[in-house]
């Protein structure tokens, strides 16, 4: 199987930090060729850095378009292809690049960074969105602790209820890139009127667990 750039990146670095004795235990270790780090020691360049000035869109500008889509995806509003194809126009054009991508652009810019991932939207309760802030966090585990620390509460006695829902009408799923780390999370906002099936989830602070709870719409 063909080594990924961040395995291959990994292996360089562990083996300059002299974390291997020879190549064959780096190779066996790694998974990585011992001929493909020795190029790189050597100074051979990764194929997406060797091509970039090839590229329509530059290595900076895609980089401003990866931290965009990050953003957008933990705000609950993963961007779907066309959304990326527009914002990707117009940092181009800002920057003075008029170039039109190709069709399957989208393809090879995914592969040159590992940082985000294509996945298909997750929907989530647009209040959940909305209400999701530093300030209510805070504030929430500040009242928490207090609370714990007041009364005493050992671990055993400390349970989370967590709630998973099944959507019964239209999904409205589509494929959006999304920040890679949690793949499968991307979140957008759901309508407020959608029927759901609830799971309700308990488990405690030392790692029991008791038999989930089952809500059915109607």
């Amino acid at each position: 199987m063909k080594s990924t750039s961040i395995q291959i990146d990994d292996a360089v670095n562990r083996w300059r930090s002299g974390d291997f004795d020879s190549f064959a235990e780096m190779e066996r270790e790694t998974g990585v060729k011992r001929q493909t780090v020795q190029k790189r020691l050597a100074g051979s360049q990764p194929h997406a850095a060797a091509h970039a000035h090839e590229q329509k869109m530059p290595p900076a500008m895609e980089d401003m378009l990866v931290q965009w889509l990050i953003a957008e995806d933990r705000c609950g509003r993963a961007a779907n292809y066309a959304r990326t194809r527009v914002m990707a126009a117009e940092i181009m054009q800002f920057g003075g690049r008029h170039e039109e991508l190709g069709e399957l652009w989208h393809r090879n810019f995914i592969k040159r960074h590992p940082a985000i991932s294509a996945m298909y939207s997750r929907k989530i309760d647009s209040k959940r969105i909305s209400d999701c802030n530093a300030d209510a966090i805070n504030a929430f585990f500040e009242q928490y602790e207090a609370i714990i620390d007041h009364r005493q509460i050992e671990p055993e006695n400390t349970w989370n209820m967590d709630e998973s829902g099944q959507q019964l009408s239209e999904t409205g799923r589509e494929k959006v890139i999304a920040e890679a780390e949690g793949q499968n999370n991307a979140k957008k906002a759901e309508p407020p009127r959608a029927k759901w099936n609830t799971a309700l989830e308990c488990i405690s602070a030392d790692g029991e667990k008791i038999d989930p709870l089952m809500i059915f719409f109607g």
